[in-house]
């Protein structure tokens, strides 16, 4: 599971970066100084450096979720089976 989880993590990476880099091709506005150009790829920069944090951020809290449900469900199976056992020997 967990190498089918980090393929799928890279290939949403992996996705998101290409879609930001189109994006930065297709917007294209005039830039008349260093100034700007310096301005523009930092802005663009930015977006790019926060959406692949805020991705990040939710798929680390997904993984949680789901570990906890796990152990939950382990651990409620686990309860179950000694509770049983514990009245059968009685």
């Amino acid at each position: 599971m967990a190498v089918a989880t980090n393929f799928l993590l890279n290939i949403g990476f992996y996705l998101l970066c290409l879609s930001m880099m189109l994006l930065n091709i297709a917007i294209s506005l005039p830039i008349d100084s260093l100034a700007d150009a310096i301005r523009w790829v930092a802005v663009r920069l930015g977006i790019c450096v926060l959406s692949v944090t805020i991705f990040h951020y939710c798929n680390l809290a997904l993984l949680a979720f789901i570990v906890m449900i796990r152990r939950g469900m382990s651990n409620s199976t686990t309860k179950n089976s000694t509770t049983n056992n514990s009245t059968t020997n009685t």
